[in-house]
């Protein structure tokens, strides 16, 4: 399959990815709290650091995207009626999530190579990633360019929410984000 792309397997190879994890034994589980009102425990999963797409609909680069596709000369709906799974898409919101990473310090803290993945980032059904998005490409970015020094990102602890609707994984995205700020 073709999984070359460092910014996402394509969706039939995802979905069947998660469909074999989820066929394995269960080990450690996450806790995802104010999911459809309540709390879900769910298998945390490895992964390869390129299975994962960028979710484009994310809260904390709607601004950002307006300011890329203006500053391109891009089509005003580039991110908004693009298709996410387009190589193009998932590589205008990757520069937009690196520059975010270099400004907020986090680059910085994983360029430590002792500072590894606590906690897991969180995919909808389809392998877009609801929260983690700038750790994601932070790792992508120190994996791309040492391979082995930071090949501890080379795979990568998710776990992947039950089916939901887009309203759903905003509320969980902005929750979370909330949370994080205030911690």
């Amino acid at each position: 399959p073709p999984r070359q792309s460092p910014y996402g397997w394509p969706l039939p190879d995802r979905r069947e990815e998660f469909r074999k994890l989820s066929e394995q034994p269960a080990g450690e589980t996450w806790r995802v709290d104010g999911f459809k009102g309540g709390t879900v425990s769910l298998p945390i999963l490895r992964v390869p650091l390129n299975l994962p797409k960028y979710r484009i609909s994310n809260g904390r680069t709607a601004s950002a995207q307006q300011e890329w596709v203006s500053s391109k000369h891009m089509q005003a709906d580039f991110f908004d009626e693009g298709d996410p799974e387009l190589e193009d898409v998932q590589i205008a919101q990757h520069h937009i999530l690196l520059s975010m990473v270099k400004d907020e310090g986090l680059l910085a803290k994983f360029k430590d190579t002792t500072k590894i993945q606590v906690e897991p980032v969180i995919l909808d059904e389809n392998g877009f990633v609801v929260n983690g998005n700038r750790r994601l490409c932070c790792w992508r970015m120190l994996h791309h360019e040492d391979v082995q020094t930071y090949a501890h990102f080379g795979h990568i602890d998710i776990v992947v929410l039950p089916h939901c609707d887009e309203q759903e994984l905003d509320r969980l995205e902005a929750r979370l984000q909330i949370e994080k700020d205030i911690r």
